[in-house]
């Protein structure tokens, strides 16, 4: 029984101090190829389906670009994932503002 409560207690910490270690991150992207509504929704997507993504904003930033600024959990999510989604879409994009 004493080894059922130990183990109790030091997953509990164990799961705390995991959890404190996530914090909250934002990115903000330049994707290429935006040519029709059609193509913020695809992008929209690809980029929420990126499991630890929270958040996708999209505006537009001009001459077939638009700026997608994308809330990640750092501890789920690399940079790198959310521009290989827009990618595999067909949209490149590429980290601004000092993203990595």
């Amino acid at each position: 029984m004493r080894n059922l409560v130990g183990m109790s207690v030091l997953s509990a910490i164990l799961l705390a101090v995991g959890g404190a270690q996530a914090s909250e991150r934002t990115a903000t992207l330049a994707v290429e190829n935006m040519d029709c509504p059609t193509c913020a929704y695809i992008v929209k997507e690809s980029l929420a389906r990126v499991e630890g993504v929270s958040a996708v904003q999209l505006s537009s930033a001009g001459d077939r670009t638009v700026t997608a600024t994308v809330t990640f959990d750092d501890a789920m999510v690399k940079v790198t994932a959310p521009t290989a989604a827009t990618a595999d879409a067909g949209f490149p994009s590429q980290p601004i503002g000092g993203a990595e």
